[in-house]
C-alpha cells in the first residue's frame, strides 16, 4: 500500500504496521487487490506515545510475532463480552512493543521515506485544498512546471498511483470522513467531495468498499 501522510511517501508491505495520527491528513491507494485492517484508538498517553514512537521511527513497523498482538486485539475486538478493558491493556502493550522496536533508530525513518521531489509536493498541496473542485492535469502541470506527460509519470512514480486515482481516493477518503462525523446527505457530501453527481459517487464509493453503498457505509460504521 502507498501512502501519503505529512507531505511524506511511504510504502507498506505485507505484514507491515502502519501507525497515523488520524487528526492528520492522510491518503492511501494500492496497485492490485489488497486485504487490510484497521484499528482506530484513542486513551491517555497514547497522543504522547504516538508522538515519541513517530519521532523515532516514522510510521512503517515490523514486529516478530510474539511481540504483534493485533490478532488478539482484533480477536477481542470481535468478541461480544464486556472486555474493554482487556483491549486497552493490549493496545497499551502493542503501542510499548512498537516504542521499545525504535530503540536507537532514530536516524532509519529516512530509510523508509520517499522524499517527495517539490514540484510534487505542489501538486499534492493543491489536490488536498482543492478536491472539492474540479482538478485537471492541465492545471497540476502548470502548477509543477512539468509536461503533462512528464507530470503523470513523476506523480506515479512517488505516490505508486496516477494522478486521477489519487484524486479519485482523496475524495472517496474525505467522504468516508463526512458520512461517519456529519449528518450531512449523501447528495451533499457528494457535491462537497467533488463528485460530478450522485451517481458517479455512489458507483466509485461502492467500487471502493467492495460494493458497500455510502449509505450503508453510514448505518455500519455508526
Amino acid at each position: 500500500m502507498h501512502f501519503h501522510y505529512l507531505d511524506q511517501a511511504f510504502t507498506a508491505s505485507e505484514g507491515d504496521i502502519v501507525l497515523l495520527d488520524c487528526k492528520e491528513k492522510n491518503n492511501y491507494s494500492v496497485t492490485e487487490e489488497t486485504e487490510f485492517q484497521f484499528i482506530h484508538f484513542t486513551g491517555k498517553d497514547t497522543q504522547d506515545l504516538y508522538n515519541e514512537i513517530y519521532q523515532r521511527n516514522g510510521c512503517v513497523f515490523k514486529l516478530p510475532s510474539d511481540q504483534n498482538n493485533i490478532p488478539t486485539i482484533l480477536s477481542l475486538l470481535a468478541s461480544k463480552k464486556e472486555i474493554d478493558f482487556n483491549i486497552s491493556l493490549e493496545i497499551y502493550q502493542l503501542l510499548g512493543n512498537l516504542l521499545e522496536s525504535t530503540r536507537n533508530t532514530f536516524e532509519s525513518r529516512d530509510a523508509n521515506m520517499n522524499k517527495v521531489p517539490p514540484e510534487i509536493q505542489t501538486a499534492l498541496a493543491y489536490i488536498n485544498e482543492n478536491f472539492s473542485s474540479k482538478i485537471t492535469i492541465d492545471k497540476l502541470s502548470e502548477l509543477s512546471n512539468l509536461s503533462s506527460s512528464h507530470f503523470c509519470r513523476t506523480f506515479k512514480k512517488y505516490m505508486g498511483t496516477s494522478p486521477y486515482q489519487y484524486i479519485l481516493n482523496y475524495r472517496l477518503n474525505q467522504a468516508k470522513n463526512l458520512l461517519v462525523q456529519t449528518n450531512l446527505s449523501v447528495e451533499q457530501i457528494s457535491e462537497d467531495c467533488g463528485f460530478y453527481g450522485i451517481g458517479h459517487f455512489i458507483k466509485a464509493f461502492s467500487k471502493s468498499t467492495g460494493g458497500m453503498t455510502p449509505g450503508k457505509f453510514r448505518k455500519v460504521c455508526f
